[in-house]
């Protein structure tokens, strides 16, 4: 019998991704039947069809999907077939008509990973110039670390940890300036929450945020800002896609009725 027969949602990443298993939590409670599964799991079972000009994927099911940490396969032979599993997992996702949490964009299976949000948010600094804050990308030498952030584009390790004599490329933009601070927003669906909201109305900073979001084609993430929030003045930091239910914090449990919601409803 198929694992996912009669299932209503299908949790896809690693067995033991914390929010997955809140996410089964909340399904049992809600008597939500549910298959935990791993990507390559899920391409086993899925399969892409077209009938007569129209693209059918089998089972369409509501789906959350959530990142996996594999190491690159060494042989030809796995790495080929770890690229069939990419582009197959990439088609399914894309062509499903039922709800995906993270589903993947046009420009691939893990488009809205941390580095692939980061060639977005030059986007969004054309379209959104008050919001996103000008950077500079160079080698490490290119900064003058007291008036510069300097994070690394590869491993995203900030300041004081950065090695002065590495060669590669790294991100820099002017460090926060005075009676700025760091806020940051979660986003699932409609729903926006502000972590240590003690600044008054920022229903305008919830604005932005589903804004970005909308603009990055994500439904569920995590958002730093650089905000003045008493004088209604923010700019984004950084973008998380895949926020992990550490970073959730205690909103993990607003956070994932509201997943199950934006996909069972």
């Amino acid at each position: 019998m198929s694992p996912i027969r009669g299932v209503d949602i299908l949790l896809v990443g690693d067995q033991g991704d914390e929010l997955l298993r809140a996410l089964a939590a909340a399904c049992r409670s809600r008597a939500a039947r549910h298959a935990q599964l791993s990507p390559l799991d899920l391409c086993r079972l899925v399969t892409v069809r077209n009938r007569d000009g129209v693209p059918c994927v089998s089972p369409d099911l509501p789906l959350i999907l959530r990142p996996t940490f594999r190491e690159w396969p060494t042989s030809r032979e796995d790495q080929f077939l770890r690229l069939e599993e990419h582009a197959h997992l990439w088609a399914a996702l894309r062509l499903m008509r039922s709800p995906v949490v993270n589903r993947p964009t046009i420009e691939g299976m893990h488009s809205s990973n941390p580095q692939s949000a980061q060639a977005k948010l030059l986007r969004l600094a054309t379209l959104y110039p008050e919001l996103v804050p000008a950077e500079v990308y160079a080698s490490v030498d290119g900064f003058d670390r007291k008036t510069h952030e300097v994070a690394s584009l590869t491993t995203f390790i900030q300041g004081d940890e950065i090695d002065s004599r590495s060669s590669q490329t790294y991100r820099g933009r002017k460090r926060l300036p005075p009676g700025w601070l760091y806020l940051q927003t979660i986003f699932c669906g409609e729903s926006v929450w502000v972590k240590h909201d003690s600044y008054g109305n920022l229903d305008w900073l919830r604005l932005h945020t589903r804004t970005i979001a909308e603009d990055l084609g994500l439904n569920f993430g995590v958002i730093y800002w650089r905000a003045q929030p008493l004088r209604g003045r923010a700019e984004v930091a950084r973008v998380v896609p895949y926020p992990s239910a550490l970073l959730l914090g205690g909103y993990l449990g607003q956070v994932v009725e509201s997943l199950l919601d934006l996909c069972l409803t």
